[in-house]
């Protein structure tokens, strides 16, 4: 599982796709100007019949959005029920607390969002957290292992990780299956190597297409319109060139560097819900 730049999301990614027969998680990064799939907290939809705010509560819910870009959320505490509710639903919502979370180095921001929101953000919170101390060599193979660890077994995903982190193709011979997504004859060896030649062992077509994509880190490779493959194979080129200070990255996983400030855009974004 958004009409920015590069969005780790994990298991944000937002979305699962299906890559090669298997489940991945993919980031969002809005190339083809479309609504993205990227972190994957389940959309809690603002109530279609609420009113709308008047003006001094327009004035005090944005003073609230605003406190908590300074990290302070007791204005947003202070407000009327409904109010706070508008505030906190929908993929707004759940974008500017995720990013919030990470910022703070904890998923307590996520306690603010609906149950329905609320496990996405602390999930991707803990994806990314995870990843902040991570030489940007290691960043790739990382993200393939959290990807991997959604079917494959947790001792077939470290032989991966290993593989791709010291970019060894022969390592793959280690795996326990010689089938699917996450076996010997899966896309181990081309993400290791950077090889799109070696993703002839995987079905022509799009899933082809999109292992070429993630090998090389050239999204130009993604099959036409898929924008998960576009997302992700993007993250991986921003990360692999500036590693989390990279120019392009969504402000989500910005934060990790750079705090409270670059989650700005999506706090501006969730004022709109103030109106």
């Amino acid at each position: 599982m958004t009409r920015r730049a590069a969005v780790l999301m994990l298991p944000a990614c937002r979305t699962l796709v299906a890559v090669a027969g298997l489940l991945c998680l993919a980031a969002a990064r809005d190339v083809h100007a479309q609504a993205p799939t990227a972190v994957a907290a389940t959309d809690a939809a603002t109530p279609a019949a609420a009113e709308s705010p008047t003006a001094d509560a327009t004035d005090v819910c944005g003073a609230a959005v605003k406190a908590l870009g300074n990290g302070d959320s007791k204005p947003l505490k202070a407000l009327p029920p409904a109010l706070a509710d508008r505030l906190t639903a929908g993929q707004k919502a759940a974008e500017a607390f995720t990013c919030l979370a990470v910022a703070e180095g904890s998923a307590k921001s996520c306690d603010r969002l609906p149950q329905s929101s609320r496990a996405a953000c602390e999930e991707r919170t803990k994806f990314l957290l995870g990843l902040k101390s991570a030489p940007k060599e290691a960043l790739k193979a990382q993200i393939i292992h959290t990807i991997c660890l959604q079917e494959g077994s947790k001792e077939d995903c470290a032989k991966l990780k290993q593989a791709i982190a010291t970019r060894n193709p022969a390592a793959c011979q280690q795996l326990s299956q010689a089938d699917g997504a996450w076996g010997r004859e899966g896309l181990c060896a081309a993400l290791a190597s950077g090889d799109a030649a070696k993703c002839s062992v995987v079905p022509e077509g799009e899933k082809r297409d999109t292992c070429a994509a993630m090998a090389t880190d050239d999204a130009k490779r993604c099959p036409k319109g898929s924008a998960d493959c576009v997302a992700m194979v993007g993250n991986f080129a921003v990360l692999s060139k500036g590693g989390l200070d990279g120019e392009g990255l969504d402000p989500t996983t910005a934060a990790l560097r750079q705090g409270r400030k670059a989650c700005a855009p999506l706090l501006e974004g969730l004022a709109d819900a103030c109106k």
